[in-house]
């Protein structure tokens, strides 16, 4: 079951489209039978395709509220995370350190000569050993 949005939480700006949204679906449902004609010229005027207007009109007859034809908002909420904390710290710490080493070319340039850079050791002169995922995985959890 799909789940409405509340008419609450729409701003004035979504408010104002789905009551231009209402007056014209609630004029293609009451004009029976739906021609394709008709749903093409509302589709016109709203500035939307043909599909979502029969959408839009399956919503309003199941649910014939204005606020059923608010715009869906799609995707994550705003300020969800997809990474926990330590991760995300982790990754900021890495490029911050990356960001430093290409902003001073002596620092960088250490990497190639075997020195020393902001507590790494020497890329050429010691190489990383390579891990598995699963001791990748531990050491962040």
């Amino acid at each position: 079951m799909q789940k409405h949005r509340s008419w609450q939480g729409a701003s004035e700006t979504e408010w104002q489209e789905a009551c231009r949204r209402e007056s014209a679906i609630r004029s293609l449902i009451e004009s029976v039978p739906v021609s394709h004609a008709r749903a093409d010229v509302v589709a016109k005027d709203l500035g939307i395709s043909r599909a979502l207007v029969y959408r839009l009109a399956s919503r309003y007859r199941i649910r014939a509220q204005t606020s059923s034809l608010l715009p869906s908002r799609r995707g994550r909420a705003p300020r969800s995370r997809l990474l926990n904390p330590e991760v995300e710290a982790l990754i900021c710490t890495v490029v911050e350190r990356c960001r430093r080493l290409v902003s001073n070319p002596a620092g960088f340039e250490s990497i190639f000569t075997g020195g020393q850079v902001d507590g790494f050791a020497s890329v050429v002169s010691n190489p990383p050993a390579f891990e598995s995922n699963a001791v990748i995985t531990e050491r962040i959890a």
